[in-house]
């Protein structure tokens, strides 16, 4: 997916959110909703916090054609750890969505929390 043409970006905003997870589940983490809107993807921490292993599927939506394609696919997440499962620099653009899939491969309990560093361009 090639960056898309940023003109006339007068403000950048860098953010966080944090999400907590506490079952098997696909979850939107950022999204681009306003019109015209840009985010920029900086960063995604996943903190895996019950007794066991977690497995992440990171996705981009790309609203049109209405496909989700795999960042990261299936990366355990140890228990009691963190682990950055992406670094670098992903335009989301409008309509368009970063989604995370979460799967206990042990049967056990989900207990994560997902930080996701971005900059919202305007």
């Amino acid at each position: 997916m090639a960056n898309p043409n940023i003109v006339g970006v007068s403000t950048i905003t860098l953010e966080n959110s944090l999400t907590n997870i506490s079952s098997e589940t696909t979850t939107t983490i950022l999204s681009a909703v306003s019109t015209g809107s840009v985010v920029r993807l900086k960063e995604v921490r996943v903190s895996e916090n019950s007794a066991s292993t977690t497995a992440v599927t990171l996705n981009y939506y790309d609203a049109i054609p209405g496909t989700s394609y795999p960042i990261v696919n299936n990366h355990n997440i140890p228990l009691g750890s963190t682990s950055v499962i992406f670094s670098g620099v992903l335009h989301v653009k409008e309509g368009d969505s970063i989604t995370i899939t979460t799967d206990d491969p042990d049967g056990t309990t989900v207990d994560v929390t997902v930080t996701v560093t971005y900059e919202v361009l305007s």
